[in-house]
């Protein structure tokens, strides 16, 4: 949905823009324009917008625009084409090999950006985007119903341009958010029970050690002495599937720097039957199994 907005100040909702869970961090939303003819000038503007963690994992697994260098052979192929022939052929060759396997990459990563979601998430990627600016008049994309509520609840005189049938749908949803009588909407905080917020730290903390450390030796390491010191079978799952993520990630990223298909085949089936060999916990094994397998059977369809 479209969020037309005329302000120097926003108060943005301490929710998730994605989930509309409670957030614990917040990403920029920038967006960037020229002007001039003999001298061009940049101007940026940048806001910022709320996020959990969970959300900004699936966000930051999305991967990037592909294709770059596969497209800069194949303009060089075609210019080799007219001057030397065999060379122009064999770089739309390997143009057409990069830009397959690029492809097939990219495709599992976005599937497994998208394994990470939760049902309440707006949107695998962000969920909230800044269209274009014109002095104090901002034009936003917010794809979180729940989002919109709530960020519409604390900027309602600043909005402009609002279509009726989105006015009338905000009016509705607010005032059946502050009946007695209505339920909750998505976009409120959910309350933590005492002790959960140093709970979350801890979990956070270790996340970013399994983050950090070198080789999936040290990460099993790190995830065996952090299981026991989690009582909740919530905290020690959404742990078990970090440690997951993490691990196929750095799969991933090796398997993305390889150049041919079948040197890419063998490092995931090596990574498969490792974790099939290794004492890891079943949980976290049958979970990076599915997700190495999807891979695999991508880059299989494609040769």
């Amino acid at each position: 949905m479209q969020v037309e907005v005329s302000a120097r100040k926003l108060d943005v909702p301490p929710v998730c823009a994605c989930c509309c869970e409670a957030a614990t961090d917040q990403l920029p939303v920038s967006s960037s324009r020229t002007k001039g003819k003999r001298v061009v000038r940049t101007e940026t503007v940048v806001w910022h917008f709320p996020y959990c963690a969970h959300c900004l994992r699936h966000l930051q697994a999305v991967p990037g625009p592909a294709g770059g260098f596969a497209a800069l052979l194949l303009l060089a192929g075609l210019v080799l084409l007219f001057f030397a022939p065999p060379a122009g052929v064999v770089s739309l060759f390997l143009a057409c090999v990069i830009g397959v396997i690029s492809f097939i990459v990219r495709r599992s990563r976005l599937a497994y950006a998208n394994s990470l979601r939760k049902p309440s998430c707006a949107r695998v990627e962000a969920a909230v985007r800044l269209l274009r600016w014109k002095g104090t008049h901002l034009v936003f994309e917010m794809d979180s119903p729940g989002f919109v509520l709530a960020f519409s609840e604390r900027n309602h005189e600043k909005m402009v341009n609002v279509p009726p049938a989105a006015a009338q749908w905000i009016r509705d949803s607010l005032a059946q958010q502050r009946s007695p009588a209505g339920t909750i909407v998505e976009a409120q905080p959910v309350p933590t029970p005492s002790g959960a917020s140093s709970t979350n730290k801890e979990l956070v903390a270790i996340i970013s050690k399994l983050e950090g450390a070198k080789g999936p030796a040290a990460r099993r390491a790190i995830l065996a002495s952090a299981l026991p010191t989690f009582a909740e079978s919530t905290q020690r799952n959404h742990l078990l599937l970090e440690a997951s993520r993490i691990e196929v990630e750095a799969v991933l990223n090796k398997v993305d720097g390889l150049k041919t298909a079948a040197a890419r085949r063998r490092n995931l089936q090596a990574a498969l039957d490792e974790i099939r060999s290794d004492p890891v916990p079943d949980e976290l094994q049958a979970q990076q199994i599915h997700w190495l397998e999807e891979a695999l059977a991508e880059l299989d369809k494609a040769t």
